[in-house]
């Protein structure tokens, strides 16, 4: 009988130490992670999936350069659906009035946020940036923002005044 509970408990120990996840270890972890986790694992998405940037330099006349660097924020979003993200922008501005630097500021929504319409800034992003070439001149640089709602497509847009001593004004320009 002792010879049998050997046998049993050998049969067991070789058993027990024979699952110890090696035939994990050429796997690769995406599908370790689908076999350990297929009730609970919902696709989070991402928009922009990745690191988005876009750079601008403009030369209006000879008297300024303007530099926009406007990107998206990789722990920062808004939320569209259960598994839906939007991710939140900023932007730097640079502008240089005859090649001497008199404003450079990160421009966040938090600069453009009315304490009437907080419901609105929470689930807004930055959508648009851009130079209006056509209302700048010689003592002033104009530069758009657009901010949208994704859920609803309503949206914000205001204008970034900077003078030729590097003040800036922001001006709504209009609701939907």
């Amino acid at each position: 009988m002792n010879k049998y509970i050997s046998i049993l408990v050998l049969v067991f120990a070789i058993a027990i130490v024979s699952c110890d996840g090696r035939d994990r270890v050429y796997k690769k972890n995406q599908d370790v992670f689908k076999l350990d986790d297929k009730t609970n694992s919902e696709k989070i998405t991402y928009i922009p999936e990745a690191y988005t940037e876009t750079k601008t330099d403009t030369i209006i006349s000879t008297d300024f350069n303007i530099h926009i660097k406007y990107f998206s924020l990789m722990n920062s979003s808004v939320e569209l659906s259960k598994n839906e993200l939007h991710r939140n922008f900023e932007s730097q501005i640079i502008v240089y009035k005859k090649e001497k630097l008199i404003f450079n500021e990160m421009i966040t929504k938090s600069d453009f946020i009315n304490s009437n319409e907080l419901q609105f800034w929470d689930n807004a992003i930055m959508q648009y940036v851009w130079l209006d070439e056509e209302q700048s001149n010689h003592s002033q640089v104009v530069i758009n923002y657009s901010f949208l709602l994704p859920k609803t497509n309503t949206f914000q847009s205001f204008t970034l005044l900077i003078d030729q001593k590097g003040n800036r004004k922001i001006r709504r320009i209009e609701t939907s």
